[in-house]
């Protein structure tokens, strides 16, 4: 996903107790799940308290969803494939990842989604065209 789709702020996350070594009071630690690819520490300036925005306003849910790890490599779950295209002569697919919103989907070349999830996509989509 293109860096200024992203969202700026995103949470909520524990703040933690700082190293011993750490000296700077205007850094903090916090304990983000690898996935967000954040390095430590985080500068104030970063940090915003977190107000959560209901589901019916199109707020995210608060919860965290965690990687399962396959074979030593963390993967989401696939909830759902939305679109399919061609993107730089390869095909891709636009993913809806389980327990994330919608707005997180991302657009994925079909040799990173299981073949059985492109096959029911494909099935589900000429049976809504009538083929």
């Amino acid at each position: 996903m293109a860096c200024k789709l992203k969202s700026k702020f995103v949470g909520s996350f524990e703040i933690m107790k700082p190293p011993a070594k750490a000296t700077n009071p205007q850094v903090v630690w916090s304990r983000v799940p690898r996935a967000f690819e954040i390095h430590m520490p985080i500068n104030l300036k970063g940090v915003k308290c977190y107000h959560s925005q209901p589901d019916e306003l199109g707020g995210p849910s608060d919860e965290i969803v965690e990687p399962i790890v396959v074979d030593g490599e963390e993967r989401f779950e696939v909830e759902e494939i939305l679109a399919e295209c061609m993107h730089h002569r390869r095909r891709q697919v636009l993913v809806k990842w389980a327990g994330f919103d919608l707005l997180s989907a991302t657009w994925e070349p079909i040799p990173n989604i299981p073949m059985m999830v492109i096959q029911r996509f494909r099935g589900c989509f000429t049976a809504r065209l009538g083929c």
